[in-house]
């Protein structure tokens, strides 16, 4: 090859790729990371959206150490980090130009995924986003809790797919 000619990477690379790499860290954390109580919380607890949202000013990611902890995972080899993008309760871990049209603010104001994503590459590891895209428990304040949710072709469905891909589209 000559130039910037790449070899395309299949899926099953990528397959071989993660399965011979072995370890990597998995990074759970959002608005729920307040509580204490793991990620379902909401759910698990049955807070309201509107219980749930005043959570959104003790969240505050300044603690962050994006290249520590890169550092740290590559020093234990680890090959990979994982970052929750958006889990089911819908907050985003990044500030998206699509934010949430139902709760303003519902996203970090601190760049989070873009921080990390760059750390992770310094410090020479792969990055991989977890979105949560079939589950959302604050989208339209009603939540959307299975497929069939999403399917029932109704004005917020179409919507919420909308917002999902475009959100899809800034990560990529």
């Amino acid at each position: 090859m000559t130039g910037n000619a790449r070899k395309k990477t299949t899926r099953e690379d990528t397959l071989k790729w993660f399965c011979d790499a072995k370890f990597g860290l998995f990074i759970h954390w959002g608005i729920y990371s307040v509580l204490g109580k793991g990620e379902w919380i909401q759910h698990v607890d049955q807070i309201p959206v509107d219980e749930y949202e005043k959570l959104r000013p003790r969240f505050n990611p300044k603690k962050l150490a994006p290249e520590a902890w890169a550092e740290l995972a590559h020093a234990a080899g680890m090959k990979y980090m994982v970052i929750t993008t958006k889990h089911h309760d819908g907050f985003l871990m990044w500030p998206s130009r699509h934010p949430n049209p139902h709760i303003e603010g519902w996203q970090a104001s601190r760049d989070v995924v873009g921080e990390l994503s760059r750390a992770a590459n310094t410090a020479g590891l792969r990055m991989g986003f977890y979105y949560s895209s079939l589950l959302d428990w604050s989208f339209t304040r009603k939540p959307i809790t299975s497929v069939a949710d999403l399917i029932a072709g109704s004005d917020a469905s179409h919507q919420y797919a909308d917002y999902v891909e475009s959100h899809w589209l800034e990560l990529i």
